[in-house]
């Protein structure tokens, strides 16, 4: 394994220490995947993460292929994907920055988004570590982490700083520089919280901004996500990306398009 590269993924030396053994590093410690305090260790090695890895993602409609193209793109730094649930717009995202991040070609990723529940239920103050407190937050994402890792190597590249777990609440004052920002569900964000978010871009970074404005859970009257593009409507926004996604595009069970179709439709009572 050592000083070797095989297929279209190589080892990313930043992810383990340099003296350990080729089966220390498939194990990456056998962490907990939710280190509760109260909780014992897991013991079981983790597979070898090159055997987990998936397929290079491939594009399933012309949008997602224009997704991609925007990301790509040396010139395009902060890409906006929005529309109906199920399209992909998470699950492309993260699995382009995961494949740039396994091959080397990024050296951090950093995951944020507003922490608000479906209708902006109050959970009260959830027990735990940070991650814990967020971990029910942020499953879209993890789901598609998953894929590509064992949440035993996800706790390592978090404990190294290759991933970082970012509230958009504590983000105020950080720069991020040469990393691969994403930012989820961000329709339930406000415009301030949406201009601190995109004023947090360092040197050598790329942001992705997804949500569905049809799905906000926050009590405010503007969302963010909705006043950045009524922004870039109506003023030039070179190194904005921006892809719309319709029910038309929508990769889930047959069933949500309908429902999608069903829900859009205004429904106007007898009198």
């Amino acid at each position: 394994m050592r000083g070797k590269n095989k297929g279209k993924y190589r080892m990313n030396r930043d992810f383990f220490e340099e003296d350990l053994s080729d089966y220390e590093e498939a194990s990456i410690f056998g962490m907990s995947p939710i280190p509760m305090s109260r909780s014992a260790p897991m013991h079981t090695p983790a597979a070898n993460w090159k055997q987990q890895l998936p397929k290079a993602i491939k594009p399933r409609n012309e949008k997602q292929a224009q997704y991609l193209q925007m990301l790509n793109c040396p010139n395009t730094h902060i890409v906006i994907a929005t529309g109906c649930a199920g399209t992909g717009k998470t699950f492309v995202g993260v699995s382009y920055a995961m494949e740039k991040l396994l091959a080397g070609e990024i050296k951090k990723i950093v995951i944020t988004r507003p922490l608000v529940a479906v209708e902006d239920k109050n959970f009260g103050a959830l027990p735990g570590s940070a991650f814990e407190k967020q971990y029910p937050y942020l499953l879209s994402v993890l789901d598609t982490v998953y894929k590509y890792v064992t949440p035993q190597q996800f706790q390592s590249m978090m404990s190294r700083g290759i991933v970082e777990i970012c509230p958009l609440i504590f983000m105020r004052g950080r720069s991020f520089e040469k990393c691969f920002i994403i930012a989820d569900e961000m329709q339930n964000s406000s415009p301030n919280q949406m201009l601190m978010l995109l004023t947090r871009l360092g040197e050598g970074s790329k942001m992705i901004i997804d949500g569905d404005p049809q799905q906000h859970d926050r009590g405010f009257e503007h969302s963010g996500l909705v006043d950045l593009l009524f922004k870039l409507d109506n003023m030039p926004h070179e190194g904005f990306g921006v892809v719309h996604f319709t029910e038309e595009e929508v990769e889930r069970h047959p069933l949500v398009k309908k429902v999608l179709r069903m829900y859009n439709t205004k429904y106007i009572p007898d009198v």
